[in-house]
């Protein structure tokens, strides 16, 4: 599913910003799930806007996590939120999609 909805993303030709907020642990750097959502972020190219946020106290173990030609950008955020939060951005994409 996780696949599907990546190129799904990567097919959005009106697509100009995305933010992938990493908010647990459970996504550390190498893991099996780290390793897809590396492959998944390097499918999406041309935004004008295109965040990987991660809480500060993340952000070192982050450091490093997207490859040479991501066009992704790693992001740290004091809550690891948007500022005005987070649900108004997924209830608009899951509108859109």
């Amino acid at each position: 599913m996780r696949v599907a909805a990546w190129n799904a993303i990567s097919e959005m030709k009106g697509l100009q910003e995305l933010r992938v907020f990493v908010k647990t642990l459970c996504t550390l750097p190498g893991c099996t799930a780290a390793q897809g959502l590396q492959r998944n972020m390097m499918k999406v190219k041309g935004l004008k806007i295109y965040e990987l946020i991660v809480s500060e106290d993340l952000f070192p173990t982050f450091k490093g996590f997207l490859e040479e030609g991501n066009e992704a950008k790693l992001v740290a955020r004091t809550d690891g939120r948007p500022k005005g939060g987070v649900m108004p951005h997924i209830m608009r994409l899951v509108r859109a999609y």
